[in-house]
């Protein structure tokens, strides 16, 4: 039961973030914009650290990101490797990383107790982009369920299917104008 509590934390933040609600930037970029009920300080250590980032994200650093400079990734930790790169390194505020051919820019911005929490990817390809959203859509909500203190369960790769990204990924597909 404590197993479906924590899928259902993540399922009602799923569904409660429609998908009109983000932009598609054209050509292969997208953002998402969540509000997580932390200071950016706490979402600052969800991104930038092993620890953190492992709780949620599909995009986890090898090392805690300190600064600017080469970086190594991991989803899981029996993967190999991703090779990527800091550019923008400025703690509670902003951080850009490559993830492979991927281009993420996460901003940060205080908000009365909460942080506002904006995702720019530019994809490596426009077919990218749709699945891209939709698994992000998927972390997002589990990122707001630990920022609310639920216990929530990370979803990542084939789990993300149970979660609906299938059914995501269509309706951005629709939301943006782009071929399922």
């Amino acid at each position: 039961m404590a197993e479906q509590a924590r899928q259902d934390a993540v399922y009602s933040r799923i569904v409660g973030n429609p998908v009109e609600e983000s932009q598609f930037n054209g050509g292969t970029a997208f953002t998402l914009e969540r509000r997580v009920a932390q200071e950016p300080e706490w979402v600052w250590q969800m991104l930038a650290t092993p620890d953190g980032a492992g709780q949620w994200s599909p995009c986890v650093p090898l090392s805690g990101i300190a600064g600017v400079g080469p970086l190594e990734f991991r989803e899981s930790p029996g993967q190999s490797a991703v090779e990527g790169a800091v550019t923008v390194f400025k703690p509670f505020e902003r951080l850009d990383h490559a993830w492979g051919a991927e281009r993420l820019s996460w901003r940060l911005s205080p908000a009365d107790g909460y942080t506002d929490l904006r995702l720019v990817q530019t994809c490596s390809s426009e077919a990218a982009v749709l699945s891209s959203a939709a698994g992000w859509h998927v972390c997002l909500a589990t990122l707001e369920a630990l920022g609310d203190g639920d216990r929530a369960a990370r979803v990542v790769g084939d789990d993300a299917v149970a979660h609906g990204w299938s059914a995501l990924r269509s309706e951005y597909a629709e939301h943006f104008g782009l071929p399922v």
